[in-house]
């Protein structure tokens, strides 16, 4: 074993102990440890929501968002007069599923500089503190080149496996109970590493957390869109030959300034293969892109899609035919797309079929009891919306109906909790 996959190792224990360099309180800083055995969910004594993990709630798993000046999306944040938030707080998670979430974005910033020291890579000299000050982008470019840097971070066999273990703990405290998380095995094709290792590292990572009893997590693979449909087809080329269980859907996502119609024969091929299919469509492009999705790909789902407000007919389209939209709030203040009120409040009112997801968590700083509430705070969602956007996330998974009627009767649980 190359010895920064040894070094990659270092961080969560199977028992929630860290065996990294260090003492947990330096290294972790803000980052509490999350227990990989504490499978339990519900209220604490006091009646606050402890999850499956730190008992002290989804509030310290991330840090509290912060305005950026430069920035004007999350100027808008600061500026606006949001509703208050404070009806849910204190309750159990809304969001049972997560269908719109990036792995390569998912990593905190203690694991990243854990990992990144042992690479040598410059990230490892930072503090949490400097390197989040690093994840503020002015624009979805410089939200790309973050990305990309991550990447680098993750490119190991043991890395990509650390993450997705963390990312199932994580989500299992934020009550999440089924994620269909975005993988992307050939960005690290293209440094070296082979396809089906990449990919069963995902696996392990998830395989190992729910037997833990974390988070069941399945896999969407995903390309890169300004590659190319030659990468999209390696990427399917790959699917064929591992064949892995776990992977439930194709993706694609980047720079929406390449043509999506030249994907058409993929898309095609992906559902040949039996998988469900999303597209990022309509986030910093227009809503052109979200009709060729939906009609020149067929796509299942879009991820974000927010630009359809722009066109009447491509949202009465995407509302007659119940295409679900992947939304992730935050990520879209963060990368300076969206400024002032956020699209979720225009799409909910047409009746389009919405879902609630993070995009890369830790990249945003955010988790999805924190979308829920930005629903409410940024698109004046009522709790029956909510509680509706929550059904649609378990209606959209590309999960067997058996585990979806389970996934139903949690959410229904947790609505009589609050009741």
């Amino acid at each position: 074993m190359k010895s920064e996959e040894r070094s990659a190792t270092t961080g969560l224990t199977h028992n929630g102990t860290w065996k990294g360099r260090g003492h947990p309180e330096g290294v972790n800083g803000t980052q509490p440890v999350v227990s990989a055995h504490s499978a339990t969910t519900g209220s604490t004594h006091n009646g606050t929501w402890k999850g499956r993990g730190h008992p002290e709630g989804v509030n310290r798993i991330q840090p509290v968002l912060s305005a950026q000046r430069h920035h004007r999306g999350e100027r808008a944040m600061r500026t606006m007069k949001p509703r208050s938030d404070t009806r849910l707080r204190g309750r159990p998670p809304i969001g049972v599923t997560e269908l719109h979430l990036h792995l390569e974005g998912s990593l905190a910033p203690e694991s990243a500089i854990e990992i990144a020291a042992a690479r040598g890579h410059e990230w490892g000299s930072l503090r949490p503190r400097e390197l989040r000050k690093r994840l503020r982008y002015a624009s979805f470019d410089e939200f790309l080149t973050v990305i990309r840097e991550m990447c680098v971070i993750l490119s190991s066999y043991d890395a990509i496996e650390r993450a997705a273990w963390e990312l199932s703990a994580r989500l299992a405290h934020d009550g999440v109970e089924y994620a269909e998380v975005y993988a992307s095995p050939y960005i690290f094709v293209r440094w070296g590493m082979d396809f089906g290792e990449t990919l069963r590292a995902v696996d392990r990572g998830f395989e190992r957390a729910e037997a833990e009893g974390l988070t069941r997590c399945t896999i969407l693979l995903d390309s890169v869109r300004q590659w190319g449909a030659e990468a999209a087809e390696i990427v399917l080329d790959g699917f064929e030959k591992t064949r892995l269980a776990r992977v439930v859907g194709f993706g694609l996502g980047g720079e929406e300034s390449v043509p999506l119609e030249t994907f058409r024969e993929v898309y095609a091929r992906a559902r040949g293969l039996g998988l469900g299919t999303v597209v990022h469509a309509g986030e910093s492009g227009p809503a052109s892109d979200v009709r060729i999705a939906i009609d020149g790909l067929r796509t299942d789902r879009v991820a974000h899609g927010i630009r359809a407000i722009d066109d009447a007919t491509v949202l009465d389209e995407i509302v007659a035919r119940k295409i679900p939209l992947d939304l992730a709030i935050t990520s879209n203040y963060r990368t300076a797309v969206v400024s002032g009120e956020h699209p979720i409040r225009r799409l909910l009112d047409a009746g389009a079929v919405v879902t609630l997801s993070t995009d890369d968590p830790s990249l945003f700083r955010t988790s999805l009891p924190r979308e829920y509430a930005r629903a409410s705070m940024f698109g004046s969602a009522r709790d029956d919306e909510l509680w509706q956007i929550a059904h649609n996330g378990i209606d959209a998974a590309f999960a067997p109906p058996e585990l979806k009627a389970s996934l139903h009767r949690k959410a229904e649980g947790r609505r009589h909790e609050q009741s």
